[in-house]
């Protein structure tokens, strides 16, 4: 059994890994590989260029990058630079697929120009793309203004939905020239909350929403909540608040489905 470093999707950890699995992995291959106990509070690059092969690091054969999306970012790339400069051997692993892809020094140059080539088409590529979801969204707002109904197209409801949720991933709140005891901001914060054909004035929907937007503001800035209906304790909480102009013709499933839109 052969030893390896193991580290966390988000590099904030890292475990020994000890598997025979790897060892005959040329390319991209179908593997589940086990999940130890994870330790914390070393940078994987400078653990990784001060490997030596002696003590607790002694015997290890690589290192293995787990993945949560499709490409790796700047840090990963510095650490499969670094251990492949230490003569390790170095995988990629996607533990939701449970697949592993072999990582040389030509695999990792490819991986840099693929890196560039995307960082180029989310500055441009999704500007354009931002321009385009804008003006599709102002469509039905006017008719929703002019005529109080909704243009609905049921066939790609669901394609949309699925783009949005592969397009959703945390962002960390921006931080400013504060003490490290201060806390974080942000310039700007929205809570939007669509649902027309649903008034209420308590409960623990009610409650999340306006306490949840309480903690929001305190964060950031400049807050609002958009909302279908007023919500009088985010008054009492000194949250601002903007009530939406419901369509007036239309109250059926078709609406509530694009009312969010």
């Amino acid at each position: 059994m052969s030893h390896y470093l193991y580290f966390t999707p988000r590099l904030d950890g890292f475990f020994t890994l000890t598997t025979d699995a790897l060892e005959d992995t040329t390319e991209r291959h179908h593997l589940t590989l086990g999940v130890g106990d994870a330790m914390t509070g070393a940078n994987p690059l400078d653990l990784v260029r001060g490997w030596n092969g002696t003590g607790a690091q002694a015997g290890i054969r690589g290192v293995v990058i787990a993945m949560a999306s499709g490409m790796p970012d700047r840090q990963r790339l510095e650490v499969i630079e670094a251990a492949l400069a230490r003569d390790l051997r170095v995988w990629l692993y996607w533990p939701a697929e449970q697949a592993v892809e072999c990582v040389d020094r030509e695999r990792l140059e490819s991986l840099k120009r693929h890196r560039k080539a995307v960082i180029a088409l989310e500055k441009v590529g999704r500007r354009a793309h931002r321009v385009m979801k804008t003006w599709e969204r102002v469509k039905p707002g006017l008719r929703w203004i002019y005529r109080g109904a909704f243009p609905v197209r049921r066939f790609d409801m669901l394609a949309d939905l699925e783009r949005l949720s592969f397009d959703a991933r945390p962002v960390p709140f921006r931080e400013l020239d504060n003490p490290p005891d201060a806390p974080r901001r942000v310039g700007a914060g929205l809570y939007l909350r669509t649902d027309f054909w649903a008034p209420i004035t308590s409960g623990g929907s009610y409650g999340h929403t306006c306490y949840v937007a309480k903690e929001l503001s305190a964060v950031t800035d400049h807050f609002v909540c958009l909302l279908a209906q007023p919500f009088k304790l985010l008054d009492d909480l000194g949250v601002s608040q903007v009530v939406m102009d419901a369509p007036t013709t239309i109250i059926n499933e078709d609406a509530i489905v694009s009312g969010s839109r």
